[in-house]
């Protein structure tokens, strides 16, 4: 595998954020519900095993609880480990820098 750049990772209170700007999370308010997170595993998003796949997108899994006054319920869920828009504009740069591939006909 051939290296073509790379992309700063989020910190800590950057993956938070995006984590509470979710369309899941955003809403919630302090007075509604609680939201623990009780693990964070890094690893890759990945694609269907049909889709082609150029780049490889760090994400952390986190797994949770939400609270209410009512009951508890628990949560999977993916964020970015870093922030997409630097991802797409490092990628664009690399293909420019990297000469296309040969064509190949069967």
């Amino acid at each position: 595998m051939e290296e073509r750049g790379s992309v700063p990772a989020r910190s800590a209170d950057e993956i938070a954020q995006a984590f509470g700007a979710s369309p899941t999370f955003g809403r919630l308010t302090d007075d509604l519900v609680k939201v623990e997170i009780t693990s964070a595993e890094a690893g890759l998003f990945a694609l269907p095993p049909t889709e082609v796949q150029d780049v490889f997108h760090p994400a952390l899994e986190l797994r949770g609880t939400l609270t209410t006054e009512d009951s508890s319920v628990g949560f999977c869920t993916y964020v970015s480990a870093v922030d997409p828009r630097r991802m797409v504009r490092e990628r664009h740069e690399a293909r420019r820098r990297s000469p296309a591939p040969p064509e190949l006909v069967a």
